[in-house]
């Protein structure tokens, strides 16, 4: 799986004059929300993958990969496209955008869309099973689960890999236009806070797919989109074992961020 690095170059309209200015934009839909379908896989996780953010840097980090049990798998006929896309990561605004950095994520959302072919989902179970096995499994080597999950902090969560999204083919688009062809250009217009006019022409930097060859079976497919559980590391009343709180909230807009910045 590639990362999916964008290059959007903005042309604007200025209100006042007739000179056209033309900064760039950084965007990367890596790891975005694609509706109906997940989160992007950018970097090939596997169901179980599970990870300890810090909601407060907003910082995550790989630690293993859980073994669950498969609960339920269904293949998903014919070609199917996101309703939306959320989560883009955007950087170098330009001085005449800043503060309309929600309208410019807004129209590349509304005008890109994921496709999976062949899709096959896999959902599984037996999540917090699998965490305190892992739990006693540290702590039978010596180690000290309360360094690791931080359950005396309330910023931090457990984030699980539980749901997958297999595909025997998958790309992006935007503005109608096969995002996974480097030398392709969509164009976005969009209206500035003051009323400017301006037009987005992105050009995908690097191949979207996600796919694998003719005849493979479902289950042998890539991970290209996955949904997680989240909790909180806790300790109640009079029990000594470690709890798992999905009920703690969590800022569910930083996710995206966070996996990009996965160390």
């Amino acid at each position: 799986m590639k990362n999916l690095a964008l290059l959007a170059a903005l042309a604007m309209i200025p209100a006042c004059t007739g000179d056209p200015v033309s900064p760039t934009l950084n965007v990367t839909m890596a790891f975005s929300n694609a509706g109906g379908f997940g989160t992007q896989n950018a970097g090939d996780f596997q169901p179980g993958s599970m990870f300890i953010w810090n909601t407060s840097t907003n910082e995550m980090q790989f630690i293993d990969t859980l073994g669950l049990r498969l609960r339920e798998a269904e293949i998903l006929p014919g070609n199917r496209s996101s309703t939306s896309v959320a989560g883009i990561g955007i950087s170098g605004i330009p001085a005449s955008l800043q503060g309309s950095e929600g309208l410019v994520e807004a129209s590349l959302s509304a005008r890109s869309s994921f496709s999976a072919a062949g899709a096959y989902r896999q959902d599984y179970r037996n999540v917090e099973t699998a965490l305190s096995q892992y739990v006693a499994d540290m702590i039978a080597r010596g180690a000290d689960p309360n360094l690791l999950f931080r359950p005396r902090d309330p910023l931090y969560r457990v984030v699980v890999i539980r749901s997958v999204l297999r595909a025997q083919d998958s790309g992006l688009s935007i503005g109608g236009a096969d995002a996974s062809n480097p030398n392709s250009i969509a164009e976005v217009k969009l209206n500035s806070p003051i009323g400017e006019i301006a037009s987005v022409n992105v050009r995908a930097g690097s191949s979207t797919t996600c796919g694998a060859p003719a005849g493979t079976e479902p289950e042998s497919r890539p991970v290209c989109f996955f949904n997680v559980v989240v909790y909180k590391p806790t300790y109640v009343a009079d029990n000594p074992r470690l709890q798992w709180d999905p009920n703690a909230g969590y800022p569910a807009d930083e996710l995206p961020a966070a996996f990009r910045g996965l160390r």
